[in-house]
């Protein structure tokens, strides 16, 4: 299990791989870096009829099916995987 100041210094693949293989810490991380992407995909939203909080909440559920499905030998980075997730 990493320390956050430790945890700064990793990419996101290798927060992805420490996160799968079940640390906590890396998960908490990644999903800390990412959770601007989840708010400015839900913000795209503005004015439908989704409630901005529902989309900011499935939008967290693909986030962390991305952390899940992730393997770095696919040949995406983590974060073209975490958009399309």
């Amino acid at each position: 299990m990493g320390t956050e100041k430790n945890l700064r210094r990793l990419d996101d693949e290798q927060l992805a791989e420490q996160a799968k293989n079940g640390d906590s810490a890396a998960y908490d991380a990644l999903l800390r870096r990412y959770v601007f992407l989840v708010h400015s995909r839900a913000a795209g939203y503005k004015g439908s009829n989704v409630d901005f909080e529902d989309l900011v909440q499935e939008g967290m559920i693909g986030l962390m099916h991305a952390v899940a499905g992730y393997d770095k030998d696919c040949g995406a980075s983590f974060q073209t995987f975490a958009r399309l997730c």
